[in-house]
């Protein structure tokens, strides 16, 4: 068998529209899109966050039914977020909370699904939502795709609060490519101060610093927990070379970190997740924001209207607020915030990690001192470990599962609290 590329990304050509026509442009262009894609025998829900993406989706499509999970966490609550939108907008929505003893019962389910590991902890959420649309309709939309194609990540060069530091930033990305490389590199040498991570981001070279947004280990930390035969595998930067290649001669930075997100964090990470815990449901799920018209559009987009001293995905956002209250379209993002840094330090989680991390089985891969010393820094306050743990946990729950037990996790009967 022979697989051959029918399309790909091409940001070597820029549209010079005003800033109010792009906002048209997107606008009607994920019109358009959502009505596309609302196209079926049955009834089209749609999922929604409290964030601009899928807000943006459910205010154009206006379904009958929406639905949301949040965690029964006291700093933030996607839920009730959502909840106060669809309120605004006058939408049927069905909100959930869930909590950690659900959700580490159901992780070694929700690994079995995956197939293979995926350590981003928003699968979790990610299962439930699926698992309570399906429920109630059959095909849900999603706001997938809208930080890859109209630059919605920090990582893309947001780092800062100071609009003073950002606007010279923007300056800054006009100075001729050698300058400011030089300056890139220069600023990435200094010793720390307030926006240095901010302007250097802004002048050096993409490939100096970005590899995507699936960054947990840096790669000496990773190699200080495994065992040497596992660390025999190829370097972060032999990995992200090949797209750096395709897109060298490509004017602008942010588009060189968005060709490397589109073809390795979104389809192994943010469509794997969002594709497989809807299958685990039954449930068909459909991502308008990403069809290839509204790509074809995205990329003729200069990025100064992308991501500058205003917003991230700035034109993107404007669009979404014609449909939004202003404190919607304006939101900082927030991903799908799991509280996994309160759930491995007590409780059912930090038990059931503990118990992983001291199998015999996990020596075989890991340090298990070194691991078993993670959990314990992390439990103590020590600061940033939570990611790093919630990797290695996953691993080898998706080990466990298909290599130990050897046998489809049971299924239990989700009774949700409702909101």
């Amino acid at each position: 068998m022979e697989i051959h590329e029918y399309w790909d990304a091409d940001y070597s050509h820029k549209e010079n529209y005003g800033k109010e026509e792009w906002v048209q442009k997107i606008d009607e262009t994920v019109q358009e899109s959502i009505a596309a894609h609302k196209i079926s025998d049955v009834e089209v829900g749609s999922f929604l966050s409290s964030g601009v993406d899928s807000s943006y989706v459910a205010a154009v499509l206006r379904p009958d039914h929406s639905f949301s999970i949040g965690f029964d966490d006291k700093t933030y609550n996607e839920a009730i977020e959502a909840r106060k939108l669809t309120k605004m907008l006058g939408l049927n929505n069905t909100a959930a909370v869930i909590d950690g003893e659900m959700s580490f019962k159901a992780f070694p389910l929700i690994q079995y699904h995956l197939d293979e590991p995926d350590s981003n902890p928003s699968c979790v959420p990610l299962y439930f939502l699926a698992n309570l649309a399906a429920q109630h309709v059959r095909v849900v939309q999603s706001g997938e795709g809208a930080d890859e194609l109209f630059a919605g990540y920090a990582a893309y060069g947001w780092h800062t609060n100071s609009k003073m530091i950002r606007v010279f930033a923007q300056g800054l990305k006009k100075l001729p490519k050698n300058i400011r490389f030089k300056l890139g590199r220069t600023l990435g040498n200094m010793r720390n101060f307030h926006g240095r991570i901010h302007l250097y981001e802004a002048t050096a070279p993409a490939q100096d610093f970005f590899i995507g947004q699936a960054l947990v280990f840096e790669e000496q930390e990773a190699e200080a927990v495994l065992r040497q035969e596992y660390t025999q595998g190829p370097s972060v930067a032999e990995i992200v070379a090949p797209y750096y290649q395709k897109v060298a001669g490509i004017t602008e930075e942010v588009n060189k970190m968005q060709y490397l997100d589109v073809h390795q964090w979104m389809p192994k990470d943010i469509l794997l997740k969002a594709d497989k815990m809807s299958m685990a449901s039954s449930l068909e799920l459909r991502v308008p924001l990403l069809d290839i018209e509204v790509m074809k559009l995205a990329q003729t987009i200069p990025t100064k209207y992308l991501i500058n001293q205003h917003n991230t995905k700035d034109v993107f956002r404007q669009a979404a607020n014609r449909h939004l209250p202003e404190e919607w379209a304006n939101r900082e993002k927030l991903g799908f915030p799991v509280p996994i840094r309160a759930w491995l330090k007590e409780g059912t989680g930090y038990q059931t990690v503990k118990d992983l991390f001291s199998a015999d089985f996990a020596g075989e891969f890991f340090d298990q001192e070194k691991i078993l010393q993670l959990l314990a820094d992390h439990r103590a306050g020590k600061q940033g470990l939570q990611r790093k743990i919630w990797t290695i946990f996953t691993f080898l729950t998706w080990y466990k599962v298909f290599f130990i037990d050897e046998e489809i996790p049971k299924a239990e009967t989700i009774v949700y609290e409702t909101i």
